[in-house]
């Protein structure tokens, strides 16, 4: 089960937040746990408007993603200690569960086509060997994505699929911003974040693998620290392919958005 979790908080006193804002939806989650009982795998949300100085009275709204055999408890707990936080009081909770589909299983074929699509992506970076990576990364963003959706279906995740996928998709271009985003005191992150544009060519079996992934890539985000707040992905398009391929192109257009999982059906 996942779980997402909305609250709209108003501020009790008043708050200089220097740091980046992400971690200000870590703290409020984290400050609402107890550390007595198992916690589920966890993501925040950065939230969409907040300013510097929070005053008392000012309203923001804070929200996190919960996954795995723990979700529901671990919500439930942070909806009750959202109660007891000294700086914030709950105006509005909302949670909604969702579930999470099988993956397809990849059938071989000899017909490949050219698959292209697009993500919106928050600051986000990755992790190699203790280094930060700030650049879009095929194999980290799948890679971290796969991991989430092993935990929530509680299976390992086919790894050669994952390399083969990761091997033939490659990031061609977009509007890649690099920052630096404070996470606490003088520590600082590089991130990218942006529309990023990605562009394969796979077998039949292998893109319906891919978009069953792409479907849930806003839902889990992709890459470090995702209980800063980053690794977001707003949302995800897929296209047919704006240019020459070698190959026959995938012409169906799909789009996958966040703010599609907080929408009742």
């Amino acid at each position: 089960m996942v779980i997402i979790l909305s609250a709209e908080l108003e501020l009790t006193k008043t708050l200089k937040w220097r740091a980046w804002k992400g971690t200000f939806s870590g703290k409020v989650i984290y400050d609402s746990i107890s550390q007595e009982n198992p916690v589920a795998s966890l993501r925040t949300v950065p939230p969409e408007k907040m300013k510097p100085e929070l005053r008392a009275g000012d309203v923001v709204k804070v929200r996190a993603v919960f996954w795995g055999p723990y979700a529901e408890s671990t919500a439930s707990e942070v909806s009750i200690g959202l109660l007891n936080l000294d700086y914030a009081v709950p105006i509005n909770v909302k949670m909604r569960e969702l579930s999470v589909d099988k993956p397809p299983e990849v059938v071989k074929s000899e017909d490949p086509k050219a698959i292209y699509f697009t993500a919106f992506h928050f600051p986000t970076f990755y992790k190699f060997h203790g280094s930060w990576v700030s650049l879009p990364s095929v194999f980290r963003m799948l890679n971290s994505l796969f991991k989430r959706l092993g935990e929530e279906l509680g299976r390992d995740m086919d790894q050669e699929a994952l390399k083969e996928l990761a091997l033939k998709i490659e990031a061609i271009g977009g509007n890649l911003r690099i920052t630096r985003e404070r996470v606490k005191g003088n520590l600082e992150v590089p991130t990218f974040n942006g529309k990023i544009k990605y562009y394969g060519v796979l077998n039949e079996g292998e893109i319906q693998l891919l978009l069953w992934a792409l479907k849930y890539l806003p839902l889990f985000g992709a890459g470090a620290s995702p209980g800063m707040g980053f690794g977001h992905v707003q949302w995800v398009e897929v296209r047919e392919p704006p240019f020459e391929t070698p190959v026959g192109k995938f012409k169906e257009n799909i789009r996958y958005d966040f703010d599609d999982y907080l929408m009742e059906k």
